[in-house]
């Protein structure tokens, strides 16, 4: 007696040989793949950077520390800022060069009501100013010492007596004048305001 195989049993053969040789898809095969996708710069690791956080995460710059604050404070009194540039004035080029430090004076003692909070009982710091000379085709016409007293109008009576001038946002020049910014605020404090001053 002869094997008959049934056809349910010779479709379920040709269904396990099918499922077993896949044939490549276009989406996979070499040739099909476009020329866009053969390089990524970006690793593999941040490919999720575009998918939205979560609403409990915050990516927002985090409060600097007081041990930061400190720290950051004893460098800017150690170190000089320094400008170097040209710009066009008065359909001038006005060649301007600025430094701004430290007097190193130690003119100011700040109250304990400022220091408190890092632990200190008073804090003695220096006053700091920039000197600032303009060049206009071998002329100078401004050389100059600019000193927080310029901006007494300005100041609250904390900040006349405790405050000091940061270098900020730096010279910013326009048709006819420049100007040059600063914070005036007291040391490891936020407290003090934007000031400026005109030159023409």
């Amino acid at each position: 007696m002869s094997f008959q195989p049934s056809a349910a049993l010779l479709s379920l053969l040709l269904c396990f040989v099918a499922c077993s040789n896949p044939s490549p898809t276009p989406a996979t095969h070499p040739t099909d793949t476009p020329k866009t996708n053969l390089r990524s710069d970006t690793p593999a690791k941040t490919a999720t950077v575009a998918t939205k956080p979560p609403a409990t995460e915050s990516y927002e710059d985090p409060e600097p520390s007081l041990e930061e604050i400190m720290a950051h404070y004893m460098k800017t009194c150690r170190d000089t800022v320094k400008v170097d540039t040209t710009v066009p004035v008065n359909g001038q080029p006005w060649h301007i060069t600025l430094r701004h430090y430290s007097t190193g004076d130690s003119a100011i003692q700040l109250a304990e009501r400022y220091t408190s909070i890092y632990g200190l009982k008073k804090f003695i710091t220096s006053n700091f100013e920039s000197k600032l000379k303009v060049t206009v085709r071998d002329v100078i016409p401004i050389d100059t010492t600019i000193r927080k007293n310029i901006f007494r109008d300005s100041a609250f009576e904390s900040l006349a007596a405790y405050g000091v001038l940061f270098y900020h946002n730096g010279i910013h020049y326009f048709r006819d004048h420049i100007t040059v910014s600063y914070s005036y605020t007291i040391p490891l404090t936020d407290v003090g305001r934007s000031v400026s001053t005109d030159f023409y």
